[in-house]
């Protein structure tokens, strides 16, 4: 059994993210936290008016429940785990949420969430104890990810944001090591591989995501209450990488710098609420647009070299690409390179006003989308990470052409979005939530979590995010 191994992996984990404290944290750790926290925070207000998002609110408000916890955007407050289960469910609703470039894992989406609904259950928690919590959780998330085997890997949020959700849940209910050990493999049960539909009328990605938080957090509730489980969880035969991915992982990426280096500094906000796989030819389409004064009028076609793998993900494929130039679906417009270069172009920005039913349906984007053509490049399938590089070739009606390649699309650390561009997303976001927020109350709301340690109780910031 694996509780005979002399100190298994599971019980250094546990040890470490019951020790860690705020004082811990590198400053840079403390600073990427908070940007995940106001960006995740933006896209769970965005979420909020998403399809989908009224229809799983009327069930949570029918179910009903402790009013623990709060389902931002919508004044509802429920158990702590069902808040959790909405938010990460809303803010992975516009596909605009953190995302790791080297394994396409959603760092965030169930971390956050699950800490500020565990923080609210527990009640006066300060902000110092949420950024630990969250930057623990996402910190597990990630390194099991780049565990996996071989790499480049591409786990979802249901696959991993069980283990995010549980391990910041535990941590703000101050479990022991012995206890976080528990939550952990109870998370393992939660874990769920397959059933993100990413495209025409499903909602089952962002669901997934939500469901992941809900596991996470009510195992470590259940841990809580001394609810035992199983021991094996990252080695042997019974272990996550055997049994999800037919293989050990590398156990030794898990360990490494453990409490030193924190992964979240890793990951950057995105730039556009469009799949990550969109986000270079969106970058290399904007500039050669803005550099050249283009106007959709101007441009005969445009040639996106991508690799074999995103011609299948983003351009739909041979059989597929007439269905990514004339998207049938908000879903299937944020899977589009097709759609969203053209929408970019058309309009020199990318944002949640063109991922409504309404929009996707524009005579000139739809015209332009239908000029935006695929080339394959399979070397760019061998870029070592999830992400693969992409270059574009915009050629006039007049017979220039011009092009650029990106390697790393803004939102990566090596091309991060500004952060003054994350404040002024964070309020754009807010005026769109179901219920919009009040500008003064946004604003509120974005500067505490800018200074987020100072903050005495987090509820002083969720109560700005329900509507009046």
């Amino acid at each position: 059994m694996s509780e005979q191994r002399a100190d298994p992996i599971e019980q250094r984990i546990a040890r470490h993210i019951a020790k860690t404290r705020f004082e811990d944290l590198p400053a840079e750790a403390v600073r990427a936290t908070k940007e995940h926290v106001l960006h995740t925070t933006a896209t769970v207000l965005a979420g909020s008016a998403a399809p989908g998002s009224a229809e799983f609110m009327a069930l949570l408000a029918e179910w009903g429940g402790k009013p623990e916890s709060s389902v931002f955007g919508w004044g509802l407050r429920v158990p702590a785990d069902h808040a959790a289960m909405a938010n990460s469910l809303m803010g992975h609703a516009q596909d605009f949420d953190n995302n790791d470039d080297r394994i396409a894992y959603k760092s965030s989406v169930c971390a956050i969430p699950s800490s500020f609904a565990v923080a609210e259950r527990v009640g006066a928690v300060p902000g110092r104890d949420l950024i630990t919590a969250a930057a623990i959780g996402i910190d597990l998330g990630i390194r099991m990810g780049l565990a996996i085997l071989p790499q480049p890997a591409h786990p979802t949020a249901p696959v991993l944001g069980p283990y995010a959700a549980a391990a910041a849940a535990a941590k703000l209910l101050r479990l022991d090591a012995a206890a976080i050990w528990d939550a952990l493999g109870l998370a393992m049960c939660g874990s769920a591989p397959a059933g993100a539909s990413t495209g025409g009328l499903s909602y089952s990605k962002r669901y997934l995501a939500g469901a992941a938080s809900r596991n996470g957090v009510f195992a470590a509730m259940l841990a809580a209450r001394g609810f035992r489980a199983q021991r094996d969880i990252f080695a042997g035969g019974d272990s996550y990488y055997r049994v999800l991915h037919g293989r050990d992982g590398d156990l030794g990426v898990l360990l490494d710098r453990l409490g030193e280096r924190f992964e979240v500094v890793n990951v950057g906000p995105k730039a556009y609420p469009s799949c990550r796989y969109t986000h270079g030819p969106v970058d290399a389409a904007l500039a050669l647009t803005i550099e050249n004064d283009l106007r959709p009028t101007d441009i005969a076609e445009i040639r996106v070299t991508v690799g074999a793998r995103d011609y299948q993900m983003v351009f739909g494929g041979e059989a597929g690409l007439a269905d990514k130039q004339q998207p049938r679906s908000v879903v299937d417009a944020q899977f589009s390179i097709p759609y969203t270069v053209a929408a970019a172009v058309t309009r020199r920005r990318l944002f949640l006003d063109d991922m409504t039913e309404q929009a996707i349906t524009r005579p000139e984007v739809v015209a332009l989308a239908k000029r935006v053509v695929p080339v394959i490049d399979q070397s760019f399938d061998r870029w070592p990470n999830d992400v693969k590089p992409s270059s574009v070739e915009i050629a006039t009606v007049s017979g220039k052409s011009s092009s650029r390649r990106v390697d790393y699309p803004r939102g990566n650390p090596r091309n991060p979005v500004a952060f003054d561009e994350m404040r002024s997303n964070f309020l754009e976001c807010a005026a769109r939530a179901v219920h919009p927020l009040p500008r003064d109350r946004a604003e509120r709301a974005r500067d505490m979590i800018e200074n987020l340690e100072t903050c005495a109780d987090i509820r002083t910031i969720t109560e700005l995010l329900a509507p009046r």
